[in-house]
């Protein structure tokens, strides 16, 4: 092409030249490209100098027939120092670091489809990501609509392992709405497993206006292990601090100044309610040794210390009732009844009746339940009632009052 004096003509002849110089960057990038792939060296020759375009085209043309044949033949896989190929398969025996000053991220993956945008493997023993930021966030996972912003799985080991080394949250989730911040189930295992090695919370729910925690189980809602000491907590205890010492007992803080106050609320020696879950035989009239049934106008002071076989009246276990008890609830059967009467259950030591425990009319069975207190022997006292009346009684332990 000659220059020429015109300027409209010469406007027009630079514009072409852009138009060429633009089309050969496009076809240079793409002789690199196919270059690349097809593993062939895009370097000068070893004598110095560069590579003329016609050299290049060449090689250019090689490289294209390369990778046409190599694409025929099995998917290529990157080693250490290749680029990284998309749509297949890239391997290497070193590690890959990426870093920018980007705001927006180092690495951003998406997937417009169903699929994953992200997946990772890992061998048996090691992580299949690690993510760890010394000021920031170590990994931000997001996800729009109904999806999943992570998901982790595992078989045997740790489906998500968070620790923070400072002060800060090694699991920060949220969430906006109705929808679930955290969700996670187990089969047999442990669905969330959170530990403190120091002074720190193991795990802390808190919800603005409604309830930090809500908790079902088949066997029981909330499990509090107990303490390895017994006794209150001597450390730096808070109002609403709940603990179980190592004999069973159940205490709540109620006041940390100028010192913690601890309230009882259940236990072996607290004042409540405790019970078998079964009824317990305490006592039979017609066991052998004992007087058989009792008579109006008559009372009987029995012991409920103990559980006794049904058959025999042998103890089977002893001091089920434990001393100080303050009282219990029972369940009274009387059998073998004369005339119409009624049985009263007293304290040990009362003697006069002031309401009926179970009323019974000539030859039947029937039984009430009562709630009574006992001596300090742990003894009620029975009194008959009725004319003429008479019948066997037996006493079972419902509940225990302490």
């Amino acid at each position: 092409m000659h220059p020429s004096n015109d300027p409209a003509q010469a406007g027009n002849e630079l514009e072409q030249l852009r138009q060429e110089v633009r089309e050969l960057r496009s076809e240079l990038a793409a002789m690199r490209e196919a270059v690349l792939r097809s593993g062939a060296d895009a370097t000068a020759p070893s004598g110095g100098g560069s590579v003329s375009r016609r050299a290049l085209f060449g090689l250019a043309g090689a490289g294209v027939a390369g990778a046409v044949l190599g694409a025929s033949a099995s998917p290529a896989a990157a080693a250490d120092g290749d680029s990284l190929l998309l749509g297949q398969n890239n391997t290497s025996t070193s590690s890959t670091e990426l870093g920018s000053s980007a705001a927006a991220g180092t690495l951003r993956v998406g997937n417009s489809g169903a699929g994953s945008a992200f997946v990772a493997f890992g061998n048996p023993d090691a992580a299949a990501v690690f993510a760890q930021n010394t000021s920031g966030t170590g990994m931000v996972a997001n996800a729009t609509t109904t999806g999943i912003g992570l998901q982790a799985g595992t078989a045997d080991g740790i489906a998500v392992n968070a620790s923070a080394s400072g002060t800060g949250s090694a699991v920060h989730a949220s969430s906006g709405g109705s929808s679930t911040t955290v969700q996670a189930l187990s089969e047999d295992g442990v669905a969330v497993l959170g530990g403190a090695s120091g002074a720190g919370t193991g795990v802390s729910a808190t919800s603005l206006n409604g309830r930090g925690v809500i908790a079902d189980g088949g066997l029981a809602a909330l499990r509090i292990l107990p303490r390895s000491a017994a006794g209150l907590p001597t450390g730096a205890s808070q109002v609403g601090d709940i603990v179980v010492d190592s004999t069973g007992q159940l205490v709540v803080c109620v006041q940390i100044d100028p010192q913690p106050v601890w309230r009882y609320i259940a236990g072996p020696l607290t004042t409540g309610m405790s019970t078998y879950g079964i009824p317990l035989r305490l006592y039979d009239s017609r066991w052998p040794g004992e007087a058989g049934p009792i008579m109006s106008g008559q009372q009987r002071l029995i012991s409920v210390a103990d559980n006794r076989a049904v058959d025999d009246g042998t103890v089977q276990f002893a001091n089920i009732v434990s001393a100080g008890a303050l009282g219990v609830g029972y369940n009274v059967t009387v059998v073998n009844t004369v005339a119409r009467g009624f049985l009263a259950v007293n304290p040990g030591g009362v003697n006069e009746v002031f309401g009926a425990s179970v009323n019974w009319s000539g030859d039947t069975v029937t039984g009430n339940s009562g709630i009574a207190r006992v001596d300090d022997q742990r003894r009620l006292n029975v009194i008959c009632g009725g004319n003429g009346a008479q019948a066997d009684f037996i006493v079972d332990l419902l509940a225990i009052y302490v």
